[in-house]
């Protein structure tokens, strides 16, 4: 039985959770001691965090790790259907 991948939307969510607070790439790498050149690689989708930095950007967004990583929270309905997310 082949395995299907799921999409996997964590550059988008990056992006739109991090404008929605209103901090750029460089406010975020500075909270998280990162390059800005690393959040700019996440978000175009070239690298992806290590587990112990997507748990970090999930509680400081005050979302889950499902939701950062497999919702469509950047389409502004959290992913879901009664929209629901931490604010």
């Amino acid at each position: 039985m082949t395995r299907r991948r799921k999409k996997v939307y964590f550059s988008e969510n990056l992006k739109f959770l991090r404008e929605k607070i209103g901090l750029n790439q460089s406010e975020i790498a500075d909270k998280f001691y990162i390059t800005r050149s690393a959040v700019g690689m996440w978000e175009n989708g070239i690298r992806e965090p290590d587990i112990e930095m997507l748990v970090c950007l999930a509680d400081f967004f005050e979302v889950t790790l499902d939701q950062l990583v497999k919702q469509e929270l950047y389409k502004g309905d959290g992913g879901k259907k009664d929209g629901r997310i931490k604010e």
